[in-house]
């Protein structure tokens, strides 16, 4: 008979289905399969990760303990006692309603008169006793509101113009001329690149950033936008996708890995223009700079995400599926 001394890798599939393991955890793996047959650069490439990602991974993986591949809580070992009397939590009340002050003068004030109690607790404090900013509340509803980017549906990622990525970049003009703001957009299916300059940052100029990339043949038809949480990104440009019927989607606050795409492209950006070419003095001439290097990005340069395709190339294959697929009698059996 035959010992077997030694599991594979993806034998722990088994031992993950059956146990309570996580889908980061079963996605991770997935990862380590790829890895154990290729390097780490073509998973990278593969899975559309760094390399740091998957070489801390494999280094914490340990074949035998499937949560390994588990996050770990950074849940402190010995945690602070939150609890206060309730002569403190009367004195805070006071305060409040007495002041308005927010935790920080709340702090002060309270060390004032002797009583040492840090600025989560005030807050909390605050909270629990109904007495919150109401503006403050308005924003958290706001944002509970919001639809996440990961609600978008799968059949939408194959589609030009499907999903559409959008940040801004601070750029700072040549000359100490003042500050230029680049609005980028970037298609999920076809990797199309559209950036533009804008001398304010503003929901008003991100609505005007809009209309000019549903210009480009691609993204004449935007099913969904998706940005980060940023202020230019709300006001009259939600307004502006309502009359458009564009719905919006959101990453997660402080969460750029969640908008992978567009961050990635703004680092190409910087690389392969601004470090080669500098920064001009003005918005205008950055503009002419950016327009010649979005044309040269989609029509000359391959990119491995898409099968060493241009975006063009990759839009045109994606639309003569689309249309055959939606046309039958083109492939008669």
């Amino acid at each position: 008979m035959q010992i077997v001394t030694k599991l594979p890798t993806k034998g722990l599939h088994r031992i993950i289905r059956d146990g309570a393991v996580s889908p980061d955890a079963e996605k991770r793996l997935k990862w380590m399969d790829y890895v154990a047959s290729h390097s780490l650069a073509q998973a990278s490439r593969h899975f559309d990760i760094p390399e740091s990602t998957l070489r801390f991974w494999k280094k914490r993986f340990n074949r035998w303990i499937p949560r390994s591949l588990e996050c770990r809580s950074h849940k402190p070992k010995v945690p602070r006692n939150p609890q206060i009397t309730l002569r403190v939590l009367e004195v805070i009340v006071s305060l409040r309603k007495r002041y308005g002050y927010n935790k920080v003068k709340l702090q002060v004030k309270l060390r004032n008169l002797g009583i040492s109690v840090g600025q989560s607790r005030i807050q909390l404090t605050v909270n629990w006793a109904g007495l919150r900013n109401k503006h403050h509340v308005k924003r958290i509803l706001m944002r509970r509101n919001r639809k996440h980017m990961y609600t978008v549906p799968n059949t939408v990622y194959i589609n030009p113009g499907g999903l559409v990525y959008l940040d801004v970049k601070h750029v700072t003009l040549q000359g100490c001329n003042g500050m230029a703001y680049q609005f980028t957009a970037i298609d999920h299916a076809t990797r199309y690149l559209v950036a533009k300059a804008y001398p304010r940052i503003t929901s008003r100029t991100t609505v005007a950033f809009l209309d000019y990339v549903q210009k480009q043949e691609p993204l004449q038809k935007i099913e969904y936008v998706g940005s980060d949480n940023g202020s230019e990104f709300l006001g009259d440009f939600e307004k502006a996708l309502k009359e458009k019927q564009i719905p919006h989607v959101f990453s997660s606050p402080r969460s750029p890995k969640q908008n992978p795409f567009v961050e990635r492209v703004i680092r190409t950006t910087i690389e392969e223009y601004y470090q080669r070419y500098g920064v001009a003095p003005t918005v205008e001439a950055l503009n002419q700079g950016l327009e010649k290097y979005t044309r040269e990005y989609n029509t000359e340069r391959p990119h491995h995400g898409i099968g060493l395709r241009t975006p063009q190339q990759q839009y045109h294959m994606l639309q003569s599926i689309n249309n055959s697929t939606a046309n039958p009698q083109l492939h008669p059996n």
